[in-house]
């Protein structure tokens, strides 16, 4: 069955946020179906496995054009296999994508997508989620929306923070070198992804030490990552960036500073009540 995509799932929160009429439709449903993805981020897309693989080859028949249900074709297993190998995403998921980006993109066509599409329309998906979870926080105080609310308190439960620490770390230190699977238009669009999954995180992070909801203890290690790079200006693949790609850096060089010193004057402010 194929599942939302993170861009409609992104057009549905805004749209709903945005352009309510009655300002009361109830989003609890949109949430609560799609709170899994929120809380796990980038996790969200998992790795390509031996299990999965056995599942896409052995599957009866799964939803293709017009919603008809058919086996997959040799040829179309291969392509999926090949894909995942590229985007290095789960088997399972990269059919997912292949269907969603054949029926929003190829209606037209029984042929198979080009692969440097598909990564294209991939990175665009991750961004998406992040700009999900990021629009969640953006709307943390819509008194007209209770599930948004209700649903920033759980990711808070949830440790959210942590994970977005964690995940920024490995964009900045698993990602030093360009995936040797790609060629170099795909490199291009993995670089500039980079950067603007890292400006998304820092989005985050900022809504969350606005609202005064972090452990200081959390400081250390933030601002050493932070400093590492360079408050943002600091990317290996710097060259591979187009120009928006390189707008995105000097964002995220303002976004680390404002946190920081958010962070920094929040620290102050309640080390000097405690004495």
């Amino acid at each position: 069955e194929l599942q939302t995509t993170n861009r409609q799932l992104y057009e549905l929160l805004e749209g709903k946020l945005t352009h309510s009429v009655h300002g009361q439709e109830d989003l609890s449903p949109v949430v609560t179906e799609h709170y899994n993805r929120f809380k796990l981020l980038l996790d969200y897309f998992k790795k390509p496995s031996s299990e999965s693989k056995q599942k896409l080859k052995q599957l009866p028949e799964t939803k293709l054009l017009n919603n008809e249900k058919a086996k997959l074709s040799p040829e179309v297993c291969d392509f999926i296999l090949s894909v995942s190998e590229t985007l290095d995403l789960d088997e399972l998921q990269t059919l997912n994508l292949y269907q969603n980006y054949f029926l929003s993109h190829l209606s037209a066509t029984d042929r198979l997508p080009d692969v440097t599409d598909l990564f294209h329309y991939y990175n665009e998906e991750r961004i998406y989620l992040l700009e999900c979870v990021v629009s969640l926080f953006r709307n943390n105080n819509d008194d007209s929306h209770p599930a948004i609310p209700q649903t920033v308190e759980q990711l808070y439960q949830d440790k959210i923070l942590d994970r977005v620490i964690l995940q920024f770390t490995d964009l900045t230190d698993a990602h030093a070198k360009v995936p040797s699977q790609l060629n170099q238009s795909q490199a291009v669009i993995w670089a500039n992804r980079v950067v603007a999954e890292q400006a998304a995180m820092l989005r985050l992070k900022f809504y969350i030490f606005f609202e005064d909801r972090f452990d200081f203890s959390v400081l250390p290690k933030l601002a050493k990552l932070l400093q590492f790079q360079d408050f943002g200006s600091k990317q290996p693949h710097y060259a591979l960036l187009n120009e928006k790609g390189r707008e995105t850096v000097v964002t995220m060089n303002y976004l680390s500073s404002l946190i920081l010193v958010e962070a920094l004057q929040l620290e102050t402010l309640f080390s000097g009540e405690e004495s």
